[in-house]
C-alpha cells in the first residue's frame, strides 16, 4: 500500500530539497492527493499518486518500436509480457512505471513551453518499491481568480462577456500550439484540468504529468468523451492501436472549443449518442450533431437549447471549421484535423468582427467586409462605414469596436493587445482612428500626399484611402 503523507511529514527531492508537508489540500482527484507544502521556505503544491494509480501503471510494462515510439501493455501475472501482444519489431523496453517517474524527472528539468502551463519544478525521491510512492511540486494555482473550466460549462461561474470567452479560446489554442512545436503531446485534455480567468480570459493548463515526447504514451489513454475516436477504436482507421500526437490532441481541443462556445454542449451528444454505448458514440461510429449529411444525432430541444440557439449565431467559417473535426469525413481521416495556426486565424476573425447589437443588445453580429449587416434576433442593420486592408487581413470597421495587434500582425500572440479603435467626436461631425499602442508611433499617408506621425493617444483623421503604416505593416481604409 503506497504511502499517505501526513501533516508535517518530510520528504526529499530531486533536486535535493527538503518537502515538508503542510496541509491536505485535495483528496477527490483519481491518480493522487494535493497537498500544500514547504518547499525549502517556499509554498508550493505537491501532488502525491495514490496506490491505485501506481498500482495500475506497475502492472503495464513499456513496449518500443524500432522508430522509437513507445506504448504500454498490461504484464502476465508472472510480470512477462505475453509476446502475442507485441507487433512486429516491438520489445519490452521495462516498467511502466519506471518510464512514467523518469519522463516526470525530465520534464521537471526543463522550461515549460509556455508561461501558461502548471509545469513540475521538482519531483521527490523514490526508491522503487511496491509500497512507495512519489510526487511532484508545481506552483499554487489562485482559485480566487481562475476558475476551473467546468464550472463554465455548468454555468457555476460566466465569463465577463463573449469577447472574454473567446479571447480564452484563443489563449488555450496557443499554449497547445507551443506545447506541440516543442515536440510533446499532451494526451489527457478535458475540462479539468483548465482553469480560465472570468474577466480577462487568461488561462492556466494543470496536470502536466502526462505530457511526453510525440508518440511515446506512458500509460495515460485520456478522459472518457473527449478522446479521439481512433483512439477508442483504432480499428476504425484500420489499425491495433493509435498512439497520441498532435493530431489527437487537436480533437480533444476541438471538443473543449465547441463546447466553450456552445454553452458547454458535446459536440458528439445528441438524440443517437443518448441510444447507443459509449465506444459507438465516441470510437466507432461518432456522429456530429450539427453534421449536414447525417442527422441521427440532432440536438434535442428539450436538453440541448444552448446549442441551438448558439450555433446559428456563429458566422458559415465557423461551422465549417468545426466541420474540419467532426465532419464524416474528418472523423475517418484524423491527419486532416486543422492545426493550430488555422484555429488562430479564424478565432481572431471571429473576435474580431463581433460586436453586440446596438438595439437589443441581446445577440451579437458579425461584422462583415461586404458592408451592413443584421442583427439575428431584433435585424436592426448595423451599416459597416469602412473596413482596413492589411496584408493577409482585411477588417471590417465600426465606431468604437476595438482592433487588436493579433488581427493584423500574426506574429503578436498577446491576444488582448489593443491596436486601435474607429472614434467619433461627439457632435458626430469627424471621425478618426485613435492609436492604442503604447511606445508605437503610426506614419499616416493620405490620399493626397500629407503624411504625419500619430503617437500613442492621438487621434488619425478619417479618409477613405489613407494609409497607416504601424512598424513594417501598412493598411489601407477601404469603403
Amino acid at each position: 500500500m503506497a504511502k499517505i503523507l501526513k501533516v508535517g511529514d518530510t520528504i526529499m527531492s530531486q533536486k535535493g530539497v527538503t518537502i515538508k508537508v503542510t496541509k491536505l489540500i485535495s483528496a477527490k482527484g483519481g491518480q493522487g492527493y494535493v497537498y500544500a507544502v514547504d518547499y525549502g521556505g517556499t509554498s508550493k503544491v505537491l501532488k502525491w499518486y495514490k496506490a491505485g494509480f501506481l498500482d495500475n501503471l506497475r502492472a503495464k510494462r513499456l513496449v518500443e518500436g524500432d522508430n522509437g515510439e513507445t506504448r504500454t501493455v498490461r504484464a502476465e501475472a508472472s510480470g512477462k509480457v505475453d509476446p502475442a501482444k507485441l507487433f512486429p519489431g516491438e520489445r519490452v523496453a521495462g516498467a511502466a512505471i519506471d518510464a512514467f517517474y523518469n519522463n516526470l524527472v525530465t520534464n521537471s528539468r526543463h522550461a515549460p513551453p509556455s508561461k501558461v502551463y502548471v509545469w513540475p519544478q521538482d519531483v521527490t525521491v523514490w526508491l522503487g518499491g511496491a509500497e512507495d510512492s512519489f510526487g511532484y511540486i508545481m506552483d499554487f494555482i489562485d482559485m480566487s481568480t481562475y476558475v476551473e473550466l467546468t464550472d463554465y460549462f455548468l454555468f457555476r461561474k460566466r465569463y465577463a462577456d463573449r469577447g472574454v470567452m473567446l479571447t480564452a479560446c484563443l489563449n488555450i489554442v496557443d499554449a497547445f500550439e507551443k506545447l506541440h512545436v516543442n515536440g510533446y503531446s499532451y494526451q489527457d485534455l478535458n475540462n479539468g484540468n483548465i482553469f480560465v480567468k472570468a474577466d480577462t480570459g487568461e488561462v492556466l493548463i494543470a496536470d502536466n504529468d502526462n505530457i511526453t515526447p510525440n508518440r511515446k504514451n506512458l500509460g495515460v489513454a485520456g478522459k472518457d468523451r473527449y478522446m479521439a475516436p481512433e483512439i477508442v477504436d483504432p480499428a476504425r482507421v484500420g489499425k491495433k492501436v493509435v498512439l497520441p500526437d498532435r493530431k489527437t490532441d487537436a480533437f480533444s481541443l476541438a471538443i473543449i472549443l465547441f463546447r466553450m462556445m456552445m454553452g458547454g454542449q458535446h459536440p458528439l451528444e445528441g438524440v443517437y449518442s443518448e441510444n447507443n454505448d459509449e465506444k459507438t458514440v465516441y470510437g466507432s461510429d461518432p456522429v456530429f450533431i450539427f453534421d449536414p449529411a447525417d442527422k441521427r444525432n440532432a440536438p434535442v430541444p428539450e436538453k440541448h437549447k444552448n446549442v441551438m440557439v448558439m450555433w446559428p449565431q456563429y458566422p458559415e467559417y465557423i461551422h465549417k471549421m468545426f466541420l474540419a473535426f467532426f465532419g464524416k469525413q474528418a472523423l475517418s481521416n484524423p491527419q486532416s484535423r486543422p492545426v493550430e495556426a488555422i484555429l488562430i486565424d479564424t478565432l481572431v476573425r471571429l473576435r474580431g468582427e463581433m460586436v453586440d447589437c446596438p438595439k437589443c443588445k441581446e445577440a451579437p453580429v458579425f461584422l462583415s467586409t461586404q458592408g451592413a449587416v443584421k442583427c439575428p434576433k431584433c435585424k436592426t442593420a448595423l451599416t459597416v462605414p469602412c473596413k482596413i486592408k492589411f496584408p493577409g487581413a482585411i477588417i471590417p470597421i465600426v465606431p468604437s469596436i476595438t482592433v487588436y495587434k493579433c488581427q493584423f500582425d500574426r506574429t503578436c500572440k498577446e491576444f488582448n493587445a489593443p491596436a486601435f479603435k474607429f472614434v467619433m467626436s461627439k457632435d458626430r461631425t469627424k471621425m478618426g482612428f485613435g492609436n492604442m499602442m503604447k511606445d508605437t508611433t503610426w506614419v499616416v499617408t493620405y490620399p493626397d500626399g500629407t503624411r504625419r506621425d500619430v503617437p500613442y493617444g492621438q487621434v488619425a483623421d478619417f479618409k477613405v484611402g489613407m494609409k497607416i503604416a504601424i512598424g513594417p505593416l501598412v493598411g489601407e481604409v477601404l469603403k
